[in-house]
């Protein structure tokens, strides 16, 4: 057995124990043979391989059990070949502190030879092969006799047992040791009991020091690995603690607090301090109060028991978990205690963490594999080759896990962090897995890096190129049957209008449609299959199709297995790699096998898609409309969508001079512009030829209508700008690789690739955010809907009310009451409810999932918004109190109230968070106006005092920078938690001057995170229905806009949404109407209309005429978007009669 000493600054050695008598241990120092005596309390065990440390064997492994697997494939002939031989170490116990070194040598069947604490003994042996038991006869020959000869007695034996006794009788002796042991499946660890002749019992253990690389990897029998299979396992859910059970864990934390400090000052070490402070689910303090409490040396004793409570093979996977987490958060990330840890216990415990990461399954594995992570971080320097052995199986296991699809899910959550862990490794272990597309995925590392620090950016930016020749025409969709508008076939087939290459890749996809049961086929064939236009894709010997579960042609019909099921509005994507003749489907990014192509084709393959009736199946062809789109593929016309990279080399830097982040900001906002502009271009002029597809290809358009909105672009040529806007195409192109590689759904964002993702996320064009990043999955339809009653004027009162009485008549509060709840499945489904709508004291109270339902959002957030001002006659309130209006005059704006701080107002805060995580989804726009504060929180940007200023309280920030102010008593009144901050300051030792700045600190932090309370209950109702990778990708304008639509009610907009049927001399003049509303009537008109403010609308809104009396004023059916309007010949009457409804909006009482 090799140990070191815990005092690495005392001796830095490792040692080979030779044997112990009581305390004191003889040791032999393995690197100089010099021998040492040291107490076996200063002695750490060391794990080993042929006698060495393990981590100095080149491809060396730790030799014992628990850190080995042998996968059989053939149990009952494995059975018969694990043998027992060669040199076993080990140890008896006998009674207390008798504890005796013991080496054995097998050296034959049923014989060998044994040492114990300096004793030689002559062995006898059985080995029941099939039961695994091993049982021992430990002896002393006379001097007369020799083990030779015992060997020569026991050579012919041929049975696993021989008979002792006859033996015994032979040579005149009597058994000195009995030793009954069970040997483990590897055949490397035998443990058991011991009994002497003049009875006394003990235990014994032995493990045998054969290497592990003697062993070969894989016979006809045994796959023999490093470190233990894989363990996919179900871990409990964490318990609901009641207010007994919470005060029950906060006990025994105080115990083993108190149980750290007492060890800490008698210096005892013991196997059951590891028992009672870090087994089972440790609570968030432990780590602290071991690092506060337990002095260094100990603290290594720990460690080094924690590895072996990890490598126990009846340890629990959670509680694997549990001391991995202490290992490295305790030990290993510490650099105060690692840089004074001997360095074989660093090995031990990072080889021990690796066990942990192979044995808690997927659920804790990816924060173990996190952690690793950032050890290879902070350890740069460590050689390769000691990474190689331990982390082989790690990286095979993620490339075997390495699904083929472009869309992350929950249960991948391990493999993004081992992504991340492969980025971080050098070669040869990087390039170890070719699925993974390293140039792309470093360079986008590589990006964020640069520009966080303001250094050059990669020279990869310049190398990068669009592939190979591009067809001088871009592929079309032809209609060879049925009906198509635009890329929508609503019956029928369509078919390419050009061929596959005779090699490449190439790809295409579908989606199918909403509401539909129709069969379709999708897949690929010759120009000959055309020669039968209303045949489905696949019913002839020419194509070959794909119909959601099956693979179809004329002569066969077999079932294709993709994980994912094809259902309403999935992208279906076919991918024919002419160079292997394969082909495959994937649904939405997920990729089936691959199979050869099922048909025998001399000519070129066309792309086929066919469809029964139905609303509509969108048809892709080109390549930047692909959402799915593989790496490598092209479209027919040879247009990859992801630009290329045929090498990069970190140390190859960009001449272009470094720009900051804001720079490249404003040139990706300025290219959406650009975009924009090209597009309306081309909607006005159907034959123009400006591509979009590319930021590079738009900029030879005018820029002088956008130039002067970005400052930072003003001073760039249009070379310049060209050579910019390549670093845009680079940054789009990395991330849409790196899409399916990525963690952005836990509490936090962790790994340097989802780090550099988000960072990245504001250099892209709006288009590639909204197509890639902002896929907010679409809502159910619901049935059996409950009805709530929603009573507008339960708020209104001529009394005055406190800001509590006046929430529990909220709408916010009633909707809660009735609906708060729900599940967030029942959250994912729309409508949510029938409205029972009281606006009113006539008795009109609508019951609808139509206008009363939207005209419910709508008086939700009217209410929020309502200003103080407004609320006559009680205006020292407005009508919800959890929110307050900003205090400076860049916009009217909410923000949480700081002091709303009860559980029954947290409660609404996240409630609200989750009705507007709902109405994103739904399409519903709230109509509200937040502080860019608020949305910058929600989706995890870092926010500072400044930001507070600007969007919160502009006129704080004067108070601030005054001494005075913030040595006073008003200080500590109105900034919340400031008083309790400060009471901690020894200020009597410090000068004026830096109280003062200690002061102003603590005040801008306190204002920062004022609200935390509040904004964290929104996000995490936010959370609840809106994917947290949605809300992460989103600027925070994108989120705005996802959650409240859109405030733009020009009139241009405004002709978007409304189709008027009036005689032209009554259209023209509701026109010039519209034209002079203030924008607050505008939106009261869209509310007549449909029961919402703002754009986009539910059902364009319609404007016709009626038979009526021009003494009525004009109706409307919220329901059908539909205003009815009398025949009104006198402008200003038309005008009075149009702007009087519009003042009773709410009301509805003209629906």
């Amino acid at each position: 057995m090799l140990v070191c000493c815990v005092n690495k600054e005392e001796d830095n050695s490792v040692y080979r124990i030779l044997s112990r008598k009581g305390e004191q241990l003889r040791l032999q120092n393995i690197a100089n043979e010099e021998r040492v005596e040291m107490s076996y309390r200063r002695a750490l065990p060391v794990k080993q391989s042929n006698g060495k440390p393990w981590a100095q064997v080149p491809d060396g492994m730790p030799s014992t059990l628990l850190e080995h697997t042998i996968r059989v494939s053939d149990p009952a002939r494995a059975a018969a070949r694990i043998t027992v031989s060669g040199i076993w170490e080990g140890e008896v116990e006998l009674g207390k502190n008798q504890s005796h070194l013991c080496e054995i040598n097998f050296m034959a069947p049923h014989f060998g030879k044994a040492t114990i604490a300096g004793e030689e003994y002559t062995v006898l042996f059985n080995h029941s092969r099939y039961e695994r038991r091993v049982h021992l006869c430990l002896f002393q020959l006379s001097e007369l006799d020799t083990p030779e000869a015992v060997q020569e007695a026991v050579k012919n034996v041929s049975a696993d047992s021989i008979v002792y006794e006859d033996v015994l009788k032979q040579f005149k002796t009597t058994p000195h040791s009995m030793v009954s042991a069970e040997l483990d499946a590897e055949g490397f660890h035998m443990q058991g009991t011991c009994r002497q002749a003049e009875g006394q019992m003990g235990s014994f253990w032995c493990i045998s020091t054969k290497r592990i690389s003697l062993i070969p990897s894989s016979t006809e029998i045994l796959h023999v690995e490093p470190l233990p299979n894989y363990l996919e396992v179900t871990t409990p859910s964490p318990p609901s603690f009641k207010v007994s059970d919470s005060m029950h864990r906060l006990i025994v934390l105080l115990a083993r607090h108190l149980y750290l400090v007492i060890s800490n000052q008698t210096r005892t070490v013991s196997k059951e301090l590891i028992e009672r402070v870090s087994l089972f689910d440790n609570h968030p303090l432990t780590d602290r109060i071991i690092s506060r409490h337990v002095e260094l040396q100990q603290l290594f004793f720990m460690m080094n028991q924690c590895t072996v409570e990890i490598l126990d093979t009846t340890a629990k996977p959670w509680d694997v978990a549990t001391l991995a987490q202490l290992l490295t958060r305790s030990f290993l990330l510490r650099p105060d205690v690692f840089s004074q840890a001997p360095e074989s216990l660093i090995w031990d415990a990072l080889h021990a963490v690796v066990v942990a990461a192979h044995r808690c399954g997927r659920v804790r594995r990816q924060q173990i594999i996190r952690d690793i992570t950032t050890f290879v971080e902070n350890n740069e320097n460590t050689d390769i080759a000691l990474y190689v052995q331990l982390f082989s199986p790690m990286v095979m296991y993620i490339r075997e896990k390495l699904a083929p699809t472009l869309c992350f899910t929950e249960t991948n959550k391990d493999i993004s962090a081992g992504v991340d862990l492969v980025l971080t490794l050098k070669e040869p272990m990087r390039n170890s897995v070719p699925e993974l597309p390293l140039k792309s995925l470093l360079c986008l590392i590589d990006l964020w890096k640069s520009l966080r620090d303001g250094t050059p950016l990669p020279n990869v930016i310049q190398t990068a190129h669009d592939g190979i020749p591009k067809r001088d025409t871009e592929v079309e969709i032809v209609c060879t049957f049925g009906e198509l508008e635009g890329n929508l076939l609503k019956v029928g087939k369509v078919m390419s209008s050009c061929t596959a290459a005779p090699s490449g890749k190439f790809y295409y996809e579908v989606v199918l449609p909403e509401r539909s049961n129709a069969p379709f086929a999708v897949g690929w064939g010759t120009s000959q299959h055309s020669d039968v236009p209303s045949q489905h894709v696949g019913c002839d010997r020419y194509s070959f199709s794909f119909s959601g579960t099956d693979i179809a042609t004329r002569d066969f019909k077999e079932e294709y297995k993709i994980p994912v099921e094809a259902g309403p509005l999935s992208v279906i994507g076919c991918l024919l790699d002419m160079d292997s003749k394969e082909v495959c489907w994937s649904v939405n990014g997920t990729t089936g096998p691959p199979v050869p192509i099922p048909i025998t084709f001399s000519q070129p393959l066309y792309a086929f898609a066919s469809i029964g009736t139905s609303v509509g199946m969108k048809i892709r062809l080109k390549a930047e409309e692909f959402e799915y789109a593989p790496d490598n593929f092209t479209d027919l016309s040879l247009r990859y969508t992801r630009l290329l990279m045929d090498t990069y080399d970190a140390n190859e830097r960009s001449k272009l001079p470094v720009k900051p982040l804001r720079f490249f900001t404003q040139l990706a906002s300025y290219l959406s512009d650009l975009e924009d502009y090209c597009k309306r271009m081309e909607s006005d002029k159907p034959g123009s030829s400006i591509s979009t597809s590319n930021p590079g290809s738009i900029l030879m358009d005018p820029r002088t209508k956008f130039i002067p909105r970005y400052s930072a672009l003003q001073d760039l040529s249009e070379t310049e700008l060209d050579e910019y806007a390549q670093v845009v195409a680079v940054v789009e192109s990395c991330m849409a690789t790196a899409t399916r590689f990525i963690d952005l759904d836990g509490p936090t964002t962790q790994g340097s690739l989802s780090l550099a993702f988000i960072y990245l996320k504001s250099l892209v064009r709006a288009s590639f955010r909204e197509k890639l990043l902002l896929n907010v999955p679409p809502m159910e339809k619901a049935s059996n809907l409950p009805t709530v009653l929603v009573n507008v004027g339960e708020l209104y009162s001529t009394l005055p009310r406190t800001p509590e009485v006046a929430l529990n008549h909220s709408i916010l509060a009633q909707l809660y009451k009735q609906i708060g709840s729900y599940k967030d499945a029942q959250l994912s489904v729309t409508p949510l409810f029938k409205a029972n709508y009281q606006a009113s004291g006539s008795g009109h109270a609508p019951i609808d999932m139509g206008g009363p339902y939207r005209q419910v959002w709508t008086a939700l957030t009217d209410e929020m918004m309502q200003h103080p001002d407004k609320c006559h006659p009680h205006s020292e309130f407005h009508r919800n109190p959890l929110f307050v209006f900003v205090n400076n005059s860049q916009r009217v704006a909410l923000v949480p109230d700081s002091q709303a701080t009860s559980p029954f107002e947290l409660t609404l805060f996240n409630f609200f968070g989750k009705l507007m995580g709902y109405c994103a989804r739904a399409k519903i726009p709230l109509n509200m106006d937040f502080s860019p504060y608020i949305w910058r929180f929600l989706i995890d940007d870092v926010l500072t005092i400044e930001d507070y200023y600007k969007h919160v309280d502009s006129v704080v920030e004067k108070s601030i920078e005054d001494d005075a102010f913030l040595m006073s008593e008003v200080a500590e009144e109105i900034i919340p938690n400031f008083a309790e901050k400060v009471a901690v300051l020894d200020e009597e030792e410090m000068g004026s001057d830096m109280a003062a700045r200690r002061r102003r600190q603590i005040a801008e932090d306190c204002l920062v995170h004022s609200m935390d309370l509040q904004l964290q209950a929104m996000r995490s109702g936010l959370w609840c229905v809106m994917p947290r990778r949605v809300v992460r990708c989103s600027s925070w304008q994108d989120l705005e806009k996802l959650v409240c639509g859109s405030g733009d009610l020009s009139i241009d907009e405004l002709k978007r949404y409304i189709n008027t049927n009036l005689h032209p001399t009554r259209e023209k003049a509701f026109w010039q109407i519209v034209a002079s509303m203030t924008d607050e009537q505008r939106s009261s008109l869209l509310c007549f209309a449909s029961g919402q403010r703002r754009l986009p609308l539910f059902t364009p809104i319609t404007i016709t005429e009626n038979n009526e009396s021009v003494d009525h004023l004009p109706r409307a059916q919220s329901c059908s978007s539909l205003i009815t309007i009398p025949p009104f010949s006198n402008f200003e009457v038309f005008r009075e009669k149009l702007l009087l409804a519009l003042q009773h909006v709410m009301e509805m009482e003209l629906a």
